[in-house]
Protein backbone atom coordinates (compact mmCIF):
# COMPACT_ATOMS: atom_id res chain seq x y z
CA UNK A 1 0.00 0.00 0.00
CA UNK A 2 1.58 3.51 -1.20
CA UNK A 3 0.26 6.56 1.15
CA UNK A 4 1.13 10.33 0.58
CA UNK A 5 1.76 11.73 3.71
CA UNK A 6 1.58 15.67 4.34
CA UNK A 7 3.05 15.81 7.80
CA UNK A 8 5.64 14.11 10.19
CA UNK A 9 3.08 13.06 12.57
CA UNK A 10 1.17 10.96 9.97
CA UNK A 11 4.41 8.49 9.99
CA UNK A 12 3.39 5.12 11.73
CA UNK A 13 5.09 2.28 12.84
CA UNK A 14 3.66 0.00 10.07
CA UNK A 15 5.78 1.73 7.53
CA UNK A 16 8.65 -0.62 5.71
CA UNK A 17 9.39 2.08 3.04
CA UNK A 18 9.51 5.78 3.42
CA UNK A 19 10.35 7.61 0.34
CA UNK A 20 11.65 11.42 1.31
CA UNK A 21 11.22 13.74 -2.35
CA UNK A 22 14.05 16.29 -2.96
CA UNK A 23 11.38 18.82 -2.21
CA UNK A 24 11.74 18.12 1.78
CA UNK A 25 15.38 18.36 1.63
CA UNK A 26 15.08 21.15 5.12
CA UNK A 27 12.95 18.53 6.43
CA UNK A 28 15.28 15.38 6.57
CA UNK A 29 17.01 15.51 9.90
CA UNK A 30 13.56 15.88 12.10
CA UNK A 31 12.29 13.34 9.94
CA UNK A 32 14.97 10.72 10.09
CA UNK A 33 14.73 12.22 14.21
CA UNK A 34 11.22 10.67 14.56
CA UNK A 35 11.74 7.77 12.97
CA UNK A 36 14.65 6.83 14.78
CA UNK A 37 15.05 3.30 16.24
CA UNK A 38 12.30 1.81 13.46
CA UNK A 39 12.99 -0.59 10.93
CA UNK A 40 11.86 1.78 8.00
CA UNK A 41 13.83 1.87 4.67
CA UNK A 42 14.68 5.28 4.23
CA UNK A 43 14.92 6.35 0.61
CA UNK A 44 15.09 9.97 -1.07
CA UNK A 45 16.93 11.71 -4.37
CA UNK A 46 18.61 14.35 -2.30
CA UNK A 47 22.22 15.00 -3.11
CA UNK A 48 23.20 15.21 1.10
CA UNK A 49 20.97 12.44 2.55
CA UNK A 50 23.31 9.85 3.16
CA UNK A 51 25.14 12.18 5.29
CA UNK A 52 22.17 12.81 7.01
CA UNK A 53 22.08 9.21 7.77
CA UNK A 54 19.33 8.15 4.96
CA UNK A 55 20.16 4.55 3.75
CA UNK A 56 19.40 4.41 -0.13
CA UNK A 57 19.91 7.56 -2.68
CA UNK A 58 18.58 7.49 -6.24
CA UNK A 59 21.02 9.17 -7.63
CA UNK A 60 20.82 10.74 -11.39
CA UNK A 61 23.94 9.62 -13.56
CA UNK A 62 23.22 11.02 -16.85
CA UNK A 63 20.76 8.97 -18.35
CA UNK A 64 21.21 6.80 -15.54
CA UNK A 65 19.80 6.42 -11.79
CA UNK A 66 22.07 5.27 -9.38
CA UNK A 67 21.64 3.55 -6.18
CA UNK A 68 23.89 4.90 -3.72
CA UNK A 69 23.82 2.89 0.20
CA UNK A 70 24.97 3.90 3.40
CA UNK A 71 25.12 1.14 4.95
CA UNK A 72 26.19 2.19 8.63
CA UNK A 73 22.69 3.99 8.66
CA UNK A 74 21.25 0.24 7.10
CA UNK A 75 22.78 -1.55 10.05
CA UNK A 76 21.77 1.20 12.55
CA UNK A 77 18.10 0.35 11.38
CA UNK A 78 18.25 -3.40 10.85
Amino acid sequence: MLKRIAREEEINHDCQILFIGASERQRIPSILEKIRGEKILTVSESDDFLEKNGIINLARQGRKIRLQVNLTAAEMRS
